[in-house]
């Protein structure tokens, strides 16, 4: 009788285990394919959709996770493509924010190039100054040393 009692604790234990589990993974399965469409309107140029679903992830995700960093990241950088006037602060926030994290090389340089279209030569330099280069894919890479060299010679810094 004590042997079938312990056998069905341990199955009730093990299930009310599995139910936890799966509530959790649900609720991430949500979270990751919201991130992923939100990904794909980032992708069609739909920036301002975009923007309001990094938005809402960003809110529903813990400070510390990795997604609501990735969110952080899309949403700064939709700020970027839209041209808005807070954008350079918002990658400033974002690097502040996750020193470590690895969209933080991509953000400078993604706010430095949108600067270069704009002629605004003294801000790019100061956006390159804090991309690694060597990690950049080799045709980035060379937008950057282009961008990089052209702002010079613009603010007629030959050195």
């Amino acid at each position: 009788m004590k042997t079938i009692r312990l056998l069905l604790m341990i199955s009730l234990f093990y299930l009310a285990l599995s139910n936890i589990h799966a509530q959790q993974t649900t609720y991430y399965q949500s979270v990751d394919q919201e991130i992923q469409t939100a990904k794909e309107l980032f992708r069609k140029n739909n920036f301002v959709s975009a923007l309001e679903l990094f938005g809402q992830i960003e809110d529903r995700t813990d400070e510390d996770s990795e997604l609501h960093s990735e969110a952080c990241f899309y949403k700064a950088l939709c700020s970027v493509k839209m041209d808005n006037d807070n954008a350079e602060s918002l990658i400033a926030g974002f690097t502040g924010r996750y020193p470590a994290s690895p969209y933080k090389n991509q953000a400078w340089f993604e706010l430095g190039a949108n600067q270069f279209e704009h002629k605004k030569y003294a801000a790019v330099l100061r956006s390159f100054r804090e991309v690694n280069a060597a990690s950049l894919p080799p045709d980035e890479r060379a937008k950057l040393h282009y961008q990089k060299g052209y702002s010079h010679f613009a603010m007629e810094k030959y050195d």
